[in-house]
């Protein structure tokens, strides 16, 4: 009996090991919008050693995915990172809207400012073995400006054009609400009136070109 005791407790403290390798701070969601079905959770995870987050549940939404938005062909593109996201050891993860997130589609409810939702997150080590952390993340209202510093990545961008800036999926997770700095001026920029030539012909806009 006493035996079967340490040998419970023993494995009982390689779990909580091996459990002990990720910290999660500061995560939000953003709130929705009426019939509004997709939206994004955000945080700061810290490995103390290689892990990779590979995926997620929630029981207000029936799909999670981590995805990230990235510059192709300056245009900023959202995808799914079906590898998950790996973290190397040490270092220190942040998920924030224009970079990597964890993306609730399929949402079974409207989310609320000041209500929690809870979060389920898989990663895994560096034996190949799964493990989960659970989170509840506060939801913060359409247009709240985030923490920390945390903006569009547009806005920080060299290569986007207003052309490309305009083209951005953000309507996906309900961030079509709040625009970005950056994306407010392509806008403007786009539509502006077309210059006219001297004779009072209207000329091309360059925008009409594409």
């Amino acid at each position: 009996m006493k035996r079967n005791l340490l040998a419970l407790a023993a494995f009982t403290l390689t779990a909580a090991a091996a459990h002990a390798q990720v910290t999660i701070t500061e995560p939000w969601v953003r709130g929705t919008v009426a019939a509004q079905k997709a939206t994004g959770a955000f945080m700061t995870i810290k490995a103390d050693e290689d892990v990779r987050l590979v995926s997620g549940t929630s029981p207000v939404a029936g799909v999670v995915e981590i995805h990230e938005m990235a510059m192709d062909n300056n245009v900023m593109r959202m995808r799914q990172l079906k590898d998950g996201l790996p973290i190397a050891k040490g270092a220190q993860a942040e998920l924030k809207p224009g970079g990597y997130h964890v993306m609730l589609m399929a949402l079974k409810q409207p989310l609320a400012a000041g209500e929690q939702v809870p979060l389920t997150l898989t990663f895994e080590g560096p034996d190949k073995k799964t493990f989960t952390r659970e989170v509840k993340a506060p939801v913060r209202a359409l247009g709240a400006a985030p923490t920390g510093g945390m903006g569009c990545r547009c806005s920080t961008s060299t290569e986007a054009s207003p052309e490309s800036l305009t083209r951005l999926p953000i309507s996906l997770a309900g961030w079509g609400q709040r625009q970005c700095p950056v994306q407010a001026r392509a806008r403007r920029w786009l539509a502006r009136p077309a210059p006219r030539l001297p004779w009072g012909t209207p000329s091309v806009a360059p925008h009409a070109l594409n």
